[in-house]
């Protein structure tokens, strides 16, 4: 039995079709099957960067692909990303893939239209060199091949964050702590609002990647080719537990540090000297301001130095209430009272 999930419609064009697929040299793998993560707008108050990142989904033309937060189903996901074929012919680029047992080929502007995507650039595979300036500007103390950045070196919270959903929602890598090129692209179009390459392509390869490395991520394009193709979901079919980029998220991805309050963001300059910024930090952040991408080394110093004598400060501030609370007069009563006693101190509490 299916449940009707989506209406919709499908391509002007010719349009998808029913493919009949040549026997695989290789029989499909299994692997767990995991959802892509969407942006936590909770954390991203708290931490301060919302209209920062909200700017940036402008700019690389993703407004609508993270407005709407599909659910992902896990047999659904499973038969898409194990049997997904990208065909880069330069003529008529197009895709093939399963969603539950049947196959289907569609054009790769129909597959960018429906996954939510821009569909603007080349769909070359874009080449690491044109990219090492770009790196260069947002990362410090990152001198390893592109292929082996890592999203740690980012300095600014902002792109920082972004450069996460690029790598668990846009492109649905198992692995996001590296970046590569595709990441990068994708990036610089958020940042700079470059529009050299195709995002449909970029996800497409990644997708044809994730066929035979790693966990089955793409449960978001899933959904929305079942939804362009008016696919039903079938009854029983278990939906995947939401996932977002949240606090614990990105504790794990090393972004902030625990305990959660205050929120500490790790700026990292190499594996020797990591500093930690209480977030938000607007000013300390403000690349218009600063006309770059980076933090310098002596500006995280005097942070820290400030950092420390706000700190000392309150501790002072704290033991003159405290004092404050002492009345001698007190000790001299008569009449015994545990609350006096304690000197405005509640009794099991430690002394100042």
């Amino acid at each position: 039995m299916l449940r009707k999930m989506f209406q919709g419609g499908s391509s002007k064009k010719q349009g998808p079709r029913i493919a009949m697929r040549d026997a695989d040299e290789d029989p499909p793998r299994d692997a767990p099957v995991r959802p892509c993560e969407w942006p936590s707008e909770n954390f991203m108050d708290r931490a301060g960067i919302k209209e920062e990142f909200k700017a940036y989904l402008r700019n690389a033309g993703l407004e609508d692909f993270e407005a709407n937060k599909c659910p992902q189903y896990h047999d659904l996901t499973s038969s898409f990303v194990r049997r997904f074929e990208y065909s880069s012919s330069r003529n008529s680029p197009s895709v093939m893939f399963d969603l539950y047992d049947k196959s289907y080929t569609m054009d790769l502007e129909d597959f960018t239209l429906a996954c939510k995507l821009p569909s603007w650039g080349s769909i070359r595979d874009p080449p690491k060199s044109e990219f090492r300036n770009f790196l260069a500007s947002i990362t410090v103390g990152e001198s390893r091949d592109i292929t082996q950045a890592t999203i740690g070196s980012i300095h600014f919270p902002a792109i920082h964050y972004f450069a996460l959903f690029i790598g668990r929602c846009i492109n649905a890598k198992d692995e996001a702590c590296h970046m590569c090129v595709p990441d990068l692209s994708i990036l610089r179009s958020a940042v700079l609002g470059d529009q050299s390459y195709h995002m449909g392509a970029i996800v497409a390869r990644r997708l044809h990647h994730n066929r035979h490395n790693g966990d089955f991520f793409g449960g978001i394009y899933a959904t929305r080719l079942a939804h362009f193709l008016e696919i039903d979901i079938r009854e029983g079919d278990t939906e995947l537990p939401p996932a977002y980029l949240d606090y614990n998220s990105m504790a794990s991805h090393q972004f902030v540090e625990r305990p959660e309050s205050p929120l500490l963001y790790r700026l990292i300059f190499d594996k020797r000297r990591v500093f930690r910024i209480t977030l938000p930090a607007p000013a300390f952040f403000d690349s218009q301001t600063k006309r770059r991408y980076v933090i310098t080394r002596e500006e995280a110093e005097e942070y820290e130095r400030r950092a420390e004598a706000a700190r000392l400060h309150a501790a002072a501030q704290q033991a003159i209430t405290a004092a404050h609370q002492y009345d001698p007069n007190y000790s001299s009563s008569s009449q015994y009272d545990p609350n006096n006693y304690y000197y405005g101190y509640p009794p099991g509490q430690p002394w100042p």
